[in-house]
């Protein structure tokens, strides 16, 4: 039997409350950074420490559970409305079937509790927009730490298969390079049609987001200037003009990780292989309402997403709309001496656009279908067996932070995952 342990004195430490029970005491944390700090201060005689760590942890976020359920966000599971983004649209929600509060945000929300408890009074409506700092300081709370990109290209809808699993005769016909591709990586090939099965197997292709490797580069914003003429004195002055012209054709590098079967390399390889056909105009698109109304079937477009620490809070996005691949990187098999393969490919697009909530409702709007079918919200932490969650999920979706809280206002969108 584990002998009772004791923590911090409470009177020397700002961290909320005790939780106590017969064999440990330690404090209320609501962060998960504090549980390991404050169980690494536990003086302990058992010969157990490791069990009596885990019933401190489970007792702690047991305790918040009870605290804080329902009470830290007005967060619901409620996607953003489809249309132009406005103040009215955005609380007229289409579905507010699932309060996820504690369940989805324990590890995350209750942080900001502690954040709100330990810094009450650095309120920003008070401090950060209306007071000066005059000494340099290091805020814990606000301070942006640990991130993670993710990319989701959308499929294109190439006539590679006139049904599921049976090949276009056209590319068969005239390419032996499509009647073995097709053959041998059907998977990987319907990653680039759209049409076929594309609404139970969602408009992006994981293959690529799963392959990613680095970031993607993102041009920056300039304006245009104009002179006057100048007078007697040689002085002149000079006038902003726009910054769309920043927007216009961005040309990005991404970098993706190959495996041994060369599915990445593979699917860039098709599409450019198809590309060059329909350029000799030997095959035709999967419909010709794309011919009638003007539509680049063969084109994709490209979501980029930047999430905070946790996992889910939307710190940036933005959208690249109206791309092809314009480089397939053959010269990487000049030289696998090391044996990783690392593709280097470049994409140009028509235009780029960020922090626009139209981009998240767009998102949310392609989803849609697969999303109709994907009914499991998929946590991003295994509460079960205390490590983040190895299920990988078919649907991102984009959740809504219904609260009017600061925390609420800035960390307003995340990312969330459904299968």
């Amino acid at each position: 039997m584990a002998k009772e342990t004791k923590v911090i004195n409470k009177s020397t430490s700002p961290f909320g409350e005790y939780v106590e029970d017969s064999m440990v005491r330690i404090f209320n944390a609501s962060s998960s950074t504090f549980y390991n700090n404050a169980l690494t201060t536990i003086i302990s005689n058992s010969d157990n420490t490791s069990q009596l760590a885990f019933e401190a942890r489970k007792l702690a976020q047991e305790n918040d559970a009870k605290k804080y359920k329902g009470k830290t966000f007005g967060w619901h599971d409620d996607t953003l409305p489809v249309g132009p983004v406005t103040d009215n649209a955005t609380s007229t929600l289409i579905r507010k079937d699932t309060d996820i509060n504690y369940n989805v945000l324990e590890h995350t929300a209750l942080s900001y509790n502690l954040a709100n408890r330990m810094n009450a009074q650095r309120d920003s409506s008070s401090t950060d927009y209306t007071r000066f700092a005059r000494t340099p300081y290091l805020d814990p709370f606000t301070s942006n730490t640990t991130t993670r990109e993710y990319i989701f290209i959308t499929k294109p809808d190439l006539n590679l298969f006139k049904v599921r699993g049976n090949p276009n005769p056209e590319l068969v016909k005239h390419s032996a390079f499509f009647a073995d591709a097709l053959a041998r990586y059907p998977e990987v090939a319907y990653q680039l049609q759209f049409s076929v099965n594309g609404a139970n197997s969602g408009p992006f292709m994981p293959l690529l987001s799963n392959a990613f490797n680095g970031h993607v580069d993102l041009p920056g914003i300039s304006a245009d200037t104009y002179e006057t003429a100048s007078n007697v004195y040689g002085y002149h002055m000079n006038y902003r003009g726009s910054s769309y012209t920043s927007d216009y054709e961005p040309e990005v590098s991404i970098d993706f990780r190959d495996n041994k079967w060369l599915e990445v390399y593979m699917l860039l390889k098709m599409y450019d292989e198809y590309e060059r056909l329909k350029w000799l105009g030997l095959v035709s698109p999967t419909t010709y309402l794309y011919i009638f109304r003007k539509i680049l079937y063969d084109q994709v477009s490209m979501y980029k997403i930047i999430v905070g620490d946790d996992g889910m809070s939307i710190l940036y996005w933005a959208r690249y709309t109206g791309g092809t691949l314009t480089s397939v990187p053959r010269d990487t098999f000049s030289d696998l001496a090391d044996g990783e393969i690392t593709l280097s490919t470049n994409w140009k697009f028509h235009w780029v656009e960020d922090m626009n909530p139209n981009i998240l409702v767009d998102f949310n709007r392609i989803s849609m279908p697969l999303r109709q079918r994907c009914k499991t919200l998929v946590p991003l932490f295994d509460k079960e067996n205390q490590m983040p969650s190895a299920v990988w999920p078919r649907c991102p979706y984009i959740g809504v932070n219904r609260g009017n809280d600061l925390h609420g206002r800035y960390n307003k969108y995340f990312l969330l995952w459904y299968d």
